[in-house]
């Protein structure tokens, strides 16, 4: 598979994943026993995580967002926008299970997914190596 959800951290107990903003690349990070989520930009130059203001930096230490950094190096972003978007929603009352096919095939019919298919594939579809 090409695509991945959220990668896990081990400096601490949290899930990281990229995401493209209006203002350009950032990695988030959401804790399991913290609401809100960590968001740091991406430097397009040093390739380092600008935390946001409102950041608690003892929740969300700048070794978290650096690990989330290299662990996220090269995947794709995460989009929530293609969900909405589809006109598939996501119930209460589906089972984790059902939850999770809708979402992959949300992300595996998008355009850009084909783009990404069509890059690493020969004429006959078959995968290159990389």
């Amino acid at each position: 598979m090409l695509r991945t959800k959220a990668v896990k951290l081990t400096v601490i107990s949290a899930m990281a994943f990229r995401v493209k903003l209006p203002g350009g690349p950032s990695i988030t990070i959401q804790r399991s026993d913290y609401q809100q989520p960590g968001i740091a930009s991406i430097s397009r130059t040093s390739g380092e995580a600008i935390p946001a203001a409102n950041i608690n930096t003892k929740m969300f230490p700048p070794e978290a967002f650096k690990e989330a950094i290299e662990l996220t190096s090269g995947l794709p972003y995460n989009r929530t926008k293609e969900k909405r978007q589809k006109g598939i929603k996501v119930t209460k009352e589906m089972t984790k299970e059902e939850k999770e096919i809708v979402e992959e095939e949300i992300a595996i019919d998008t355009a850009e997914y084909q783009k990404i298919v069509d890059k690493y594939s020969d004429k006959k579809g078959n995968s290159l190596t990389i």
